[in-house]
């Protein structure tokens, strides 16, 4: 998910996202703990988009 992407969302849509995505990230650690996570690399990728979500919604605030 890009930037550019985020910023024609409306902050409903970011806030339903980040709900979306930190969901998907539990999912994740429950798999690596059962130790069925295959593409570790999604975990990197997902706490990126949460944080850029995080940043646009901020960047709105002010």
């Amino acid at each position: 998910m890009k930037a550019e992407e985020i910023r024609q969302m409306t902050d409903e849509e970011i806030i339903k996202a980040i709900t979306e995505k930190k969901r998907k990230l539990l999912t994740f650690r429950i798999q690596r703990v059962n130790g069925r996570l295959e593409h570790g690399h999604l975990v990197k990728e997902e706490k990126r988009a949460v944080a850029r979500l995080n940043t646009v919604l901020s960047e709105r605030k002010k």
